[in-house]
C-alpha cells in the first residue's frame, strides 16, 4: 500500500522510554523516516540516554520535566498536551501535528485534550493496584469521548479494553519489528548444536526461573549439546536466586550476560529457540524478533503471544512450568527436520503479518483518520 503523505508531524509522546514500547517507536520512526517531512519525540526528565542511537538524528527532541515519577501522580497530572501542541502548531502552521501516545499516563486525568489529535497505542493490560487501573480506564474513556483514537497491540488487548469500557472503537494494530542482524554478542561454546535463549527482564512476571529449572534438569548427554543463553536485567531480589540456579550446572552451559543492547539483532539471529513463560503479556518483542528473524518460539498462551505463536506451527504452547519446558526443548532438539519447518514458518509469519512498515502503514491511515476534521 502507498503511503500518501499530507505534511503530518507526528510526535511519538511517553512517560519512562525503555523497553518494548522502545523498540516500537523506534521501528515506527525507521519506517516514518522513508515519508514524513517531522517526527518529533516528547519525553520526560531521565530519558534523555536514549538519544545516543543515531535512530532519533534529524527527530525533534521535545523535553518535558516532571516532577511527579510515581505511577499514580502521572496518571493524574500526566503532560500538557494541549499546552504543547497549540505551541507547536504555531512553531509549525504547514505542518498538521497528531501525537502518537505509547502509555496513557502520558494523558492524565486533570489535563484537557480537546481538539488535541491522539492516536494512543495500549501495549498491554495495565499493571499496579486498583486505583492505577481505575484512573487508566478513566483516562482512556476521556480520550474516546474526544474521539481520540485507542488501538489495541494485540487482539486480546483491544478485546479486553472494549469489553471493560464498554466499547467497541478500540482497533488492533498489532506490533510490527524491523529484523536485522548485528555482530554477535554471545558466546557460542565449541559442542553447541542447539541455542535456548531467554531474553527478557529476569522476574518472576517472565517466567525465567521456570527456563533455568527446565535446563538443569536435562540429562548431561543433552546439556552437552544444548545451551541456555540468559539475556536481560535481573531484579535485586532475584540475583542470588540466580546465582545458586547458576551453580547446579558445573559444565557452565548457562551463560548469563545481563542486559545486551539492541539484544534483537545481536542476540536472537544467533539462537534457535526462544523460550517465555510468562504470566501475561500483550505482545512481547522479543518474540516478534524472533520471528523476524525465523526462529522458533515456546511460549505461554498468555495474551496476545497466541497471534504470534500457532502451536506447532513456528513453535509450541508451553506449560508455565520446567518438566513441559524441558520436554519440548527436547523434542525440538531430536527433530532437527520440524526446527526446519517451524523456522520457515516463522519467517512466512513475520513477512506476511508483523513486520514494521505493515504497522507503519495502518499507524499512518489512523493518523489520517484522528486528523479529519481537526485541523
Amino acid at each position: 500500500m502507498e503511503i500518501i503523505v499530507k505534511n503530518i508531524f507526528v510526535i511519538h509522546v511517553s512517560v519512562g522510554l525503555s523497553g518494548g514500547v522502545l523498540s516500537v517507536i523506534k521501528n515506527l520512526i525507521i519506517e516514518q523516516k522513508q515519508t514524513l517531512d517531522k517526527i518529533g519525540i516528547l519525553y520526560t526528565n531521565g530519558d534523555e540516554l536514549i538519544f545516543n542511537d543515531p535512530i532519533f538524528d534529524d527527530v525533534e527532541k521535545i523535553r518535558y520535566n516532571t516532577r511527579f515519577h510515581f505511577t499514580g501522580a502521572r496518571l493524574l497530572f500526566g503532560i500538557p498536551l494541549k499546552k504543547i501542541y497549540l505551541q507547536y502548531k504555531k512553531k509549525y502552521p504547514e505542518n498538521k501535528i497528531v501525537f502518537h501516545i505509547h502509555n496513557v499516563s502520558a494523558v492524565g486525568l486533570i489535563n484537557s485534550i480537546k481538539e488535541v489529535p491522539i492516536v494512543c497505542s495500549i501495549h498491554g493490560l495495565v499493571c499496579g493496584g486498583r486505583i492505577s487501573k481505575v484512573l487508566s480506564n478513566i483516562i482512556m474513556k476521556k480520550m474516546l469521548i474526544n474521539n481520540n483514537i485507542l488501538v489495541g497491540v494485540s487482539n486480546k488487548t483491544a478485546e479486553y479494553y472494549n469489553n471493560i469500557l464498554h466499547t467497541d472503537k478500540i482497533v488492533v494494530v498489532q506490533n510490527g519489528v524491523k529484523a536485522e542482524r548485528d555482530i554477535c554478542k554471545i558466546k557460542k561454546a565449541s559442542t553447541e548444536l542447539f541455542s535456548v535463549g531467554f531474553i527478557s527482564y529476569l522476574d518472576d512476571l517472565k517466567g525465567w526461573k521456570y527456563v533455568v529449572d527446565a535446563y538443569n534438569s536435562l540429562s548431561i548427554q543433552y546439556r552437552k549439546h544444548i545451551k541456555l543463553h540468559l539475556v536481560g536485567e535481573i531484579e535485586e531480589s532475584n540475583q542470588i536466586v540466580l546465582k545458586n540456579k547458576l551453580k547446579k550446572c558445573p559444565e557452565t552451559q548457562i551463560e548469563y550476560y545481563g542486559k545486551i543492547e539492541k539484544a534483537g539483532s545481536t542476540v536472537i539471529p544467533y539462537i534457535d529457540v526462544i523460550v517465555l513463560p510468562s504470566s501475561s503479556e500483550g505482545i512481547p518483542m522479543c518474540l516478534l524478533e524472533a520471528i523476524g528473524h525465523g526462529k522458533i518460539i515456546l511460549a505461554t498462551a498468555v495474551g496476545g503471544i497466541p497471534e504470534i505463536l500457532l502451536d506447532n506451527y513456528n513453535g509450541k504452547i508451553v506449560e508455565r512450568n520446567a518438566e513441559d519446558i524441558k520436554e519440548k526443548i527436547v523434542w525440538l532438539y531430536k527433530n532437527p527436520d520440524q526446527q526446519i519447518r517451524m523456522k520457515e514458518n516463522a519467517q512466512k509469519l513475520y513477512k506476511e503479518k508483523f513486520n514494521s512498515k505493515i504497522m507503519y502503514e495502518k499507524y499512518h491511515n489512523l493518523y489520517l483518520m484522528t486528523l479529519e476534521g481537526k485541523i
